[in-house]
C-alpha cells in the first residue's frame, strides 16, 4: 500500500513537470514577428538619430540648391499615402514640430544623438540575435546593427575624425553600414 502511494505521488509529480514543460514550450505564433518589428523599428530609429547627430555636427554635407525645398520633397514622398484613411497623413508643419531638436528642455548635442543611436542599434542587434531560426537576411541585419553600434559609439565618445560618413549598401539594399574614413 505504501509503495502504491509513493508511485502515485511520483506519477503526479512527473505529470506536473511535463505540464510545466509543455506550457513553457508553447509560444505565441506572433512572437517572432513582434521581435522582428521591434528590431526593424530600432534600426530605423538608430539611423534617424544618427542622421540628426551628423547634421548637428556638420558631418553630413547637404546640398544648397535654390530650387530644392524640403516641404516639396516631403509632400511628394508622402503623396502616395494620402489615399489611406488611417492613420491620417501628417502635415508638414506637424512633421517639422515633431522632428525639431529644439523642443527639448535642454538642447541635446550631436553626442547625445549619437548615444541615443548607439542604444537603438544595440537594441536592434540584440533583437535580431534573439530570433529563433533566423534567416540569412536577419543574420546580415544583426551584423549591420552591430557594426553601426560600434561606429556611433566611437562618434559619441569623440574618438572619430570629422570626415563625413559613407553609407555602404553592399550588404543590404535598405539598411546601410555607416562607415567613417
Amino acid at each position: 500500500m505504501l509503495q502504491e502511494k509513493e508511485s502515485h505521488t511520483d506519477q503526479t509529480q512527473k505529470s506536473r513537470i511535463n505540464r510545466k514543460k509543455a506550457k513553457r514550450k508553447k509560444s505565441r505564433p506572433i512572437d517572432r514577428e513582434m521581435t522582428l518589428v521591434e528590431a526593424f523599428q530600432a534600426m530605423t530609429c538608430g539611423y534617424y538619430k544618427a542622421m540628426i547627430g551628423f547634421k548637428m555636427s556638420r558631418k553630413l554635407i547637404q546640398p544648397n540648391c535654390d530650387f530644392d525645398q524640403e516641404r516639396i520633397r516631403y509632400e511628394h514622398r508622402l503623396s502616395a499615402f494620402t489615399v489611406i484613411m488611417t492613420p491620417p497623413p501628417v502635415q508638414y508643419e506637424h512633421f517639422l514640430e515633431m522632428t525639431n531638436p529644439s523642443k527639448y528642455h535642454h538642447m541635446p548635442t550631436s553626442t547625445n544623438f549619437f548615444q541615443m543611436a548607439q542604444q537603438e542599434f544595440q537594441m536592434a542587434w540584440k533583437r535580431f540575435e534573439s530570433v529563433s531560426s533566423p534567416t540569412e537576411e536577419m543574420t546580415i541585419l544583426g551584423k549591420i546593427a552591430k557594426r553601426n553600434h560600434v561606429v556611433v559609439k566611437l562618434l559619441a565618445s569623440g574618438k572619430m575624425s570629422s570626415n563625413p560618413p559613407e553609407f555602404d549598401f553592399s550588404s543590404h539594399s535598405t539598411y546601410p553600414i555607416i562607415k567613417l574614413k
